[in-house]
Parts: C-alpha cells; sequence; structure tokens
C-alpha cells in the first residue's frame, strides 16, 4: 500500500473517531469499550464473509460463461461489499483507537516520544503485533 494511501486512510480513521467521539464519550472501562470493538469486529467479519460468497458466485458464473449482465451484476456486488468491508475495518480501527484513548495508562504509553505511537509504528512492527 502507498504511502498516500495509507495517510489518506488515517484521515478517514481519525473523522470516524472524531465523529464517534463527538456521539458518544470516552469508554468508561476496558470491558465498555471492547463490547463496542466487537460489535465492530463481528460486522467485518459477517461483511467478509458475505464478500466471499459473491466472490465465489462470480467464479462459478465465470466458469459457466455467464453474460456480461450477470458478470457486471456480481462485480458491482463485489464493489460494494468490499467498501462495506473497508468501512468495518475503519470503524475496527476507530474504536481501537478510542480505546487507547480511554485508558491513562494506554494514553501514557502512547504519548509522543515513548516509542509506543501508532503513527511511529512500521508496517513491520504493526504485522508482528507492536500495535
Amino acid at each position: 500500500m502507498s504511502n498516500a494511501v495509507k495517510r489518506e486512510l488515517v484521515k478517514l480513521i481519525d473523522m470516524e473517531l472524531q465523529a464517534a467521539n463527538e456521539k458518544f464519550p470516552l469508554f468508561h472501562s476496558a470491558h465498555e469499550g471492547y463490547a463496542v470493538m466487537r460489535e465492530d469486529v463481528e460486522e467485518a467479519s459477517d461483511t467478509r464473509a458475505e464478500l466471499a460468497w459473491i466472490a465465489e458466485e462470480l467464479w462459478e458464473s465465470i466458469k459457466d460463461n455467464s453474460s456480461a449482465g450477470k458478470l457486471h451484476s456480481h462485480y458491482t456486488k463485489l464493489y460494494i461489499a468490499s467498501r462495506n468491508l473497508a468501512i468495518e475495518a475503519i470503524q475496527c480501527a476507530a474504536m481501537a483507537r478510542k480505546n487507547i484513548l480511554s485508558s491513562v495508562e494506554m494514553r501514557r504509553i502512547d504519548a509522543p516520544g515513548t516509542g509506543g505511537e501508532i503513527g511511529e509504528l512500521s508496517e513491520g512492527e504493526l504485522m508482528e503485533g507492536g500495535y
């Protein structure tokens, strides 16, 4: 993923977080934060399963040499499901960030200069579970 796309993605996550914070206060406990985030994770998982099902239906239509109209319909559904999955992933990221901001201890870890801030982590560190 290009750095430009990553920067835009972070902007979208920040926009989602700001909107959520305007509607609801920071979480009162780790339990509350987890429950909210868990709902977003489940929605993302459901959307991912839908995406996989649509892709399978598309593949079957391709193997059957289906009409352009039928393929167009599948690709349109694939586009919509992919977009929805991206939205759900943004919501998950925003709620993960909100959980960090809701905890004094985690905010301290996340403070500039401590090495824990999300913006300073490399993609490798993110993939390894550094965040």
